[in-house]
């Protein structure tokens, strides 16, 4: 068993200076011989993750036509390719990894954040969200 364990992160809200802290999770990002080191938002809301388009044409992930489909989210619908990649959880310490192949995401344009969603993530895991410490703990099934 593994447990990971991450703070939330401050970060800006609104235009007028109000912050909002956020679950993120420590994680690297692959997809054959490239990688990224990222905070990705871990949302119990969201069905599938989802990827920025710039972050998968660096990783060199496929953006295939037939792969194209419509999503909806709070922000209304748009229209996202679809696609698998690795990711790997990071902790504190450095013997405390975990790779996840084939993780299944939306690839969205303009979309300004990475969100690990519970399709392929959510059922490797037990998590905990202490809103109260603005802690969250990933452990292994």
């Amino acid at each position: 068993m593994k447990i990971f364990q991450y703070g939330y992160k401050e970060e800006p809200f609104d235009e007028e200076g109000s912050t909002i802290f956020r679950p993120r999770a420590d994680i690297i990002l692959r997809y054959n011989n490239k990688q990224k080191q990222v905070g990705a938002i871990v949302d119990s809301g969201s069905d599938i993750s989802i990827i920025p388009k710039d972050l998968a044409e660096y990783l060199g992930l496929p953006l295939l036509l037939q792969t194209k489909r419509a999503i909806g989210g709070v922000s209304g619908e748009t229209h996202a390719f679809q696609s698998c990649l690795n990711i790997v959880f990071i902790s504190n310490n450095a013997d405390d990894v975990l790779l996840i192949r084939d993780i299944p995401v939306i690839i969205v344009e303009n979309f300004p954040d990475i969100v690990l969603g519970r399709k392929g993530v959510f059922d490797l895991f037990t998590i905990t969200f202490e809103e109260a410490k603005r802690t969250i703990t990933l452990q292994t099934n």
